[in-house]
């Protein structure tokens, strides 16, 4: 792999995505990915960043081409006996996950702490053994939290 479009391609087939996924998780144009791929134009570096980040992998690798092993290169996850982490999510885990990366970075890091805070919030009350009895209502937005009964039909 001599070039920043044959690392492209090699990390996109690693995942075995179309350039259509890409395009899609990644928010890039698809026919910039096919550019980038056949070594036509040159990525951006904000392109590259959001390769980076999405692929695991350093800005420097994408740029450079050092070796996989070299910087740690995690992209088969195994799951559920599937090799492929994409294969494992819903349409609305990936629906999801799509309009979360059109997130401005600032707002993004807010719903991550809300997230964690609601599955914290759950191993709490499932570490009580509470969670068939009490519901816990969280407004995530003004952090205000309510306990209550829930009601028996």
């Amino acid at each position: 792999m001599n070039t920043i479009g044959e690392r492209i391609k090699y990390l996109r087939e690693t995942k075995n995505l179309t350039q259509k996924q890409l395009s899609e998780f990644t928010n890039i144009n698809r026919g910039n990915l096919s550019n980038y791929e056949k070594n036509r134009v040159l990525p951006a570096s904000n392109t590259i960043i959001s390769l980076s980040d999405f692929f695991n992998v350093s800005c420097d690798w994408i740029l450079k081409g050092y070796n996989a092993e070299d910087i740690n290169v995690s992209l088969n996850i195994k799951h559920n006996n599937q090799t492929n982490l994409i294969d494992c999510l819903t349409e609305d885990e990936k629906n999801l996950i799509l309009n979360f990366r059109k997130l401005p970075e600032r707002i993004q890091l807010k719903f991550q702490g809300r997230v964690e805070q609601a599955v914290d919030d759950l191993k709490d009350f499932q570490e009580l053994g509470l969670s068939k009895d009490i519901k816990k209502q969280t407004s995530y937005n003004s952090g205000e939290e309510a306990i209550t009964k829930e009601e028996s039909a």
